[in-house]
């Protein structure tokens, strides 16, 4: 199979898998960060098992390559791997029974991709879920299954063609921050000021005209996130 290094940031080298890993991918595995996945997973039990030789890692990247369901294995993978991406795979697996959700901590989904709804409820089986990002979203709705992940606690929501927030938003009790950059809001959702636990609101390049009431409500966010701090 192929592999190759490819230096990001200046930091850390990033290692493309093309399927499966040779003994090469293993000779600076300690040094590896994120791992960007480019061809299909020929055997899934390998490559966990190879995974956990990478001690430090701490992403994996899908990229456009069609995923089933991610298969469950015994493997442990390394403790630092927190965070997995979907970037234009067509198909949002499931993934609650893989051992990469045993930590996992942030999901970001880019590009429309069929499959979103399976795996946002299948997401209410990973309770250390902290952080998700979906962009697009087909049609500019919000996917229902959705709001039951109340563990979440950042939401980014940038780049999704919204107009508005449904009163479900409610139900997502552990949120702080919510990103809404770059929508189509032409008000501040009032279902947002009904949301004791947010903190943080990104509603730049929208078209919202700021009002007093708003005004007071984003005093009130900053005051949150300071009380917080201090905690």
């Amino acid at each position: 199979p192929q592999t190759g290094f490819a230096q990001k940031r200046g930091v850390y080298p990033d290692l493309n898998c093309y399927g499966s890993f040779s003994e090469d991918d293993f000779a600076n595995a300690s040094a590896i960060r994120e791992i960007t996945v480019r061809m299909e997973i020929e055997d899934w039990e390998a490559f966990y098992q190879g995974l956990t030789r990478f001690e430090n890692l701490e992403k994996i990247q899908f990229l456009r390559i069609v995923l089933p369901d991610l298969p469950a294995s015994n493997v442990n993978p390394p403790p630092t791997l927190t965070r997995i991406e979907f970037n234009g795979c067509g198909r949002i697996p499931r993934v609650s029974q893989s051992p990469l959700a045993q930590n996992l901590e942030s999901v970001y989904i880019r590009g429309e991709s069929t499959g979103v709804d399976n795996m946002l409820a299948d997401l209410r089986n990973v309770p250390g879920l902290k952080r998700l990002s979906l962009s697009p979203l087909e049609d500019a709705e919000l996917p229902v299954e959705l709001f039951a992940l109340s563990q979440v606690q950042v939401l980014d929501l940038g780049n999704c063609g919204l107009t508005q927030l449904p009163e479900d938003f409610l139900q997502m009790t552990g949120l702080k921050r919510l990103l809404l950059h770059n929508n189509e809001l032409t008000e501040v959702p009032p279902v947002l000021k009904q949301m004791p636990n947010l903190e943080y609101v990104m509603l730049a390049e929208n078209r919202i005209a700021i009002t007093d009431e708003d005004r007071a409500w984003i005093r009130e966010l900053k005051e949150r996130r300071t009380a917080d701090s201090k905690n």
